[in-house]
């Protein structure tokens, strides 16, 4: 059985899709198997894909025709998939370097999402996203939706568990995957300290693009009232803004240390800050 997929999708980006296809090509390890959706792209995108696609041999399958967005397209890449484990490297992204299958191969196995690290230039210098950076997330990390899709390995049948991605968001769809996979369907998540690809920064979704600005906002608010409830909603909001005050604090170390006293101090003098309400039901 194939034990990984690549799956890339792009229109319009024939730059992009060459440095892509050819960081993949690029591996040591030949043990994957390599899916090109293209958007029916008219920029010489096709032309890339047939100079380079005999170079994968059997390892590669591709397709050019129109689609109804990015994660309708990933869509048709994940159905076209025979591997166990996806990874999403979308035009112009690029595996870090040679060996990333080598690497990551070993480590498939026995979860359902296995995530590693993402790389990117921002203000001339080089970051590196470990995301979560640990495999015991919690529901509020969950929601803060920290998901590194070029570097997430998943499973193939969780895709068909989930139902894939909901197309109908332009911009948040694997946002809305990982959180349905997550919460309501249970699916295990691990994390490696493995760098696995270069994130292209210049991704339309990513741009400063205000329409895509308020996709994201109007998308996010749908997500929410979609899937937990209102006062679930209200609660977490709250929440965040405690913690934000706290995180405040906890910078300003005296007057942080003072507050911590403070609170210590009078909860001894005047007990908890919320009481349980109990009485003592006297019998007729």
């Amino acid at each position: 059985m194939i034990k990984l997929t690549i799956v890339t999708i792009n229109r319009n980006n024939a730059v992009g899709l060459e440095s892509t296809m050819k960081s993949v090509l690029s591996q040591t390890s030949c043990d994957y198997e390599y899916i090109v959706v293209d958007g029916a792209s008219n920029d010489g995108s096709v032309e890339v894909i047939e100079r380079l696609a005999p170079e994968f041999g059997t390892r590669i399958k591709w397709l050019s025709e129109p689609d109804t967005g990015i994660y309708n397209a990933m869509n048709k890449g994940c159905r076209m998939a025979n591997g166990e484990y996806l990874l999403m490297l979308n035009s112009a992204d690029i595996l870090v370097d040679e060996h990333v299958v080598e690497k990551i191969l070993p480590n498939l196995y026995d979860t359902d999402i296995i995530q590693g690290n993402i790389l990117y230039k921002e203000n001339g210098q080089i970051i590196r996203n470990r995301g979560y950076a640990h495999s015991d997330i919690r529901f509020d990390e969950i929601l803060d939706a920290v998901f590194l899709h070029q570097a997430s390995f998943i499973r193939k049948d969780l895709l068909y568990e989930v139902g894939f991605y909901d197309d109908s968001y332009k911009k948040i769809a694997d946002t809305v995957f990982y959180i349905s996979a997550l919460i309501f369907h249970n699916a295990s998540f691990r994390y490696i300290d493995i760098d696995i690809s270069i994130f292209d920064m210049n991704g339309i979704t990513n741009s400063g693009n205000p329409y895509w600005q308020d996709i994201n906002e109007s998308e996010v608010s749908r997500l929410y009232s979609e899937i937990l409830p209102n006062r679930f909603i209200d609660y977490y909001h709250y929440s965040q803004k405690r913690i934000e005050f706290y995180e405040n604090l906890r910078r300003l170390k005296l007057i942080w240390h003072c507050a911590v006293g403070l609170s210590v101090l009078s909860r001894k003098i005047c007990g908890p800050y919320r009481k349980v309400h109990k009485e003592l039901v006297k019998r007729p």
